[in-house]
């Protein structure tokens, strides 16, 4: 959290911090999803991955 000199926070610095938290929240999200994307793919017979569930 961003803070002043003094170690108090502004509704700005407040806001500031939030907006970060929210950019790396959408990204480990992103991530997220893409890595479910490449287990799917993996996991699909057809796709010449294997079929985990043994379907």
């Amino acid at each position: 959290m961003q803070r002043s000199s003094t170690g108090e926070m502004t509704g700005a610095d407040a806001h500031s911090s939030l907006t970060a938290l929210y950019d790396v929240a959408g990204q480990i999200r992103a991530a997220y999803i893409e890595l479910q994307g490449q287990v799917r793919t993996m996991l699909t017979p057809d796709a010449g991955g294997t079929d985990a569930q043994g379907k």
